[in-house]
Parts: structure tokens; sequence; C-alpha cells
């Protein structure tokens, strides 16, 4: 994808969440109050004000409204009022802040949510040593003086730049002979991108030694996601011996908050931003019924992953995922699956993978930063990713299991293997 760099950043961030009214300002007129005009603990009237931002952003550039609907019930724009009552009930700024989460909760997306304290300066200082014109956007918000009052207020002693870009002290990557010369099995729990070099010195020596073998087992059950790159740059170069393609499309509401971190992604490919009417040429027929009346523009990525690195692996490779595999490990499990580079096994996964992380937005009162998802991923035959997920080629749920040889999904794929190879 484009700006790698870029979407690392974001996609590195987007794990630390799970890798889930009143007044009158909008989103595109508030004012931020200066620091020595922040109180000790907001009135009643400051956080309707910041939730009635909060909504407004929401209603115009928030994507999953009506997949939320058919998913849940949930008319979350419908249950303004209710949220309301909640947020004029609560008795202090703490009060306040966790009664937000509670409310976007009820959107059942985990990349949109209030920042704690810890992750805020992460998420900062991720931001400013990416050294990049292009997250400009981003620091904007994160660097409001209103928001660095609020969260300096609370700031963990652990929360370093120090701590934050230091590699992991160990890989947490498992690896295991399953059938001596023939089947080989890697777990891999993670793809935070300060997990990958410690990664490497595991995964890289064991798919050499296994480089000839029939099969191979990608076990990422339970992984929540991290940075695209892990697999897109790393992984997958390492698996093929020539170029593959695949392509997602990305529909955007067209809020004029979100227009800056738009522009931003795109950069030099803004012409790939289209009318959403040109989606029609596209003959996509899985499309939700909400593409052309929710979204303005819309653009495809066709990208190309190509060998790097490569061990000449030859055999067949499977991806075992679950519900927890989601954001950008559920984009690998996509990726298998249109390009066919992996037999999908497992359980459905948990979705929300095609995008490039979303926006930060900072509260006009209270200093408080949300996270608020701004892209719709819709796969190749333009079915929403978030709504559909990934299902697997082969149905085989449960929890991982001891010894491998017992795990349904391990057992599922050897008889597979077994119907493939004719034995």
């Amino acid at each position: 994808m484009k700006k790698i760099h870029l979407i690392v950043i974001i996609a590195l961030i987007s794990v630390l969440s799970g890798c889930d009214r009143g007044g009158s300002i909008q989103p595109d007129q508030a004012s931020y109050a200066p620091v020595n005009q922040i109180s000790d603990q907001l009135t009643t009237e400051q956080k309707l004000e910041d939730f009635e931002y909060m909504y407004n952003l929401i209603k115009d550039n928030y994507p999953f409204l009506k997949v939320n609907q058919r998913l849940t019930r949930v008319d979350w724009l419908a249950n303004k009022d209710i949220y309301i009552r909640l947020v004029k009930a609560t008795q202090n700024d703490d009060d306040f802040f966790n009664m937000l989460n509670q409310i976007l909760t009820d959107l059942h997306n985990d990349h949109t949510h209030v920042l704690g304290a810890d992750e805020y300066w992460w998420t900062k200082e991720a931001n400013e040593h990416a050294d990049d014109p292009s997250v400009r956007p981003w620091l904007k918000e994160l660097n409001k003086p209103v928001v660095v009052s609020r969260y300096s207020r609370s700031k963990s002693s652990t929360s370093s730049s120090q701590n934050i870009f230091s590699a992991a002290t160990s890989s947490k990557v498992m690896t295991e002979i399953i059938q001596e010369n023939k089947v080989a099995y890697l777990y891999i729990p993670s793809l935070m991108n300060t997990q990958l070099k410690v990664d490497k010195e595991v995964i890289t020596p064991f798919l050499e030694q296994v480089h000839n073998y029939e099969t191979l087992i990608i076990d990422i059950r339970g992984n929540g996601g991290g940075v695209s790159a892990y697999w897109e740059n790393y992984m997958v170069p390492m698996l093929i011996n020539q170029p593959v393609d695949w392509s997602l499309y990305l529909l955007y509401r067209g809020g004029a908050f979100s227009k800056p971190f738009i522009e931003a992604n795109l950069g030099d490919h803004i012409d790939r931003l289209k009318p959403i009417r040109e989606l029609r040429s596209e003959h996509l027929p899985k499309l939700p019924p909400e593409a052309f009346t929710d979204f303005k523009t819309y653009e495809k990525r066709v990208n190309v992953i190509k060998p790097n690195h490569s061990i000449g692996f030859q055999g067949k490779i499977y991806l075992l995922v679950d519900q927890g595999v989601y954001s950008s490990s559920e984009m690998w499990a996509y990726f298998a699956q249109q390009t066919k580079w992996a037999t999908v096994v497992g359980d459905k996964t948990g979705g929300d993978g095609l995008s490039w992380g979303g926006s930060y937005a900072a509260l006009p009162n209270s200093g408080y930063i949300f996270r608020l998802q701004l892209t719709f991923g819709l796969k190749y035959d333009g079915s929403a990713d978030d709504e559909v997920k990934t299902t697997p080629d082969i149905f085989a749920p449960g929890p991982r299991v001891s010894p491998l040889t017992d795990d349904p999904a391990v057992q599922a794929v050897l008889k597979a293997e077994a119907e493939r190879l004719g034995k």
C-alpha cells in the first residue's frame, strides 16, 4: 500500500486498543479552550458540547453505522437522547471519560474509542518519531494545547519513547515439526512492529530449515493485529517465488473533518480518489445497500508483493484463523484467501482489516482524544469486510490445543493434505 511508513505508525497504534445530546458545536467550527481556561472538572454544559462534537463527527464521517445496525440492531444515531442522559449523569471527568467509551462501545468497533493516558503518549510520540510531513493531520489533533494539558495530568512514568520504540526482549513465536520432512508449524501471536526484530530471529532460520517441506501451517489465531508490513514486507515475500497482485476498495463518507487525513494518506496518489458513482463501473456483485447513498468517494488499491529473500518454498501453505484475528491480521487472511496464497482454516475472523487506521479527534473542552475509523473496506467482490469478515475455506473452530496433533484446525489441515497428496 501507499506510504508504508505512515500506515505502519497508524496500524502500530491500532493494536493498543485490541490491536473495538445537547450543545451546538459542529465538528469543523469548534474552538479549543486555552490551557489556562480548563477547569479542574468539566461542567455539564462542557460535557454535552464535547459529546455533541463527537456525535457529529461520527454522523458525518464514521463508515459502519449501517453495518452496526444490521449486525447488532443498534441504531447509534437514534440513541442520541439516551446518550445525553448518560452524559448528564456523570459525576466527574473520569466518569465522563468512561461514559464516552461506553457510548462508543455501542458501535462495536475496536478501532473507535477514547484514548487513555498511556495510549495517548505512545501515539503522540510514535507520530512525532515518524518525522514525516504526512502525519501532520494526526499531530495537529494530538498536540492541541487542551489535549496536552489534559493528558499531562496523568502521564505515566512508563510512557516514554525509550519504552515505545525498544525491541521486545523475547519472541513469542512458536515453531514445531509435526511430521519430519513433511509438515511444519509456525505460530505468530502478534504483528506488532516492535516484535518483528526478535521474531525474525526465530522465523527466518525456521523457514529456511523447512523450505522443502510439503506443508507449512501458519497459525495466527488470536492475533489482534499490529502492522501489515509484518506479513506484507517480510513473511509473504519470503514464501513466494513470483509477484502476487491483490486488491481492495476503500469508501469514504466525505465529512469535512476526514478530508485532511484522507489526503495525507493518499499523498501523491490523490487521483485515485473517485466520485462514488464511478464505483458502478467496477461491477461488484455484493455491494452493501448504503454504498451509493452514504458515501461520496472511493478508491481502488491494487497492491503487488514481490519475492524478497525467498526461501524457494514450493509446498502448500495453510493459514489458521479465528474470531480473534482482527485489523492487520484480518488483512492477511483476506490477502491469503483472495490470492489463494494459502488455504484459510479455522473459524470466521473478527474483521475490520481493510483500512489504513483512521483519524484522531480532540474534544474541545475536555481535551480527550478519540480515535475514529474513516475507511469502509470492501473485498474484491464488493462485500464489506467489517460485516462479512473472512470465512475460512475449511471450517474447523476451536481454541489452540496441545499437543498440536489434537488441535481441530491442525487435524483439518492434515486431513486435507492426506486427500490432496492421495495418502
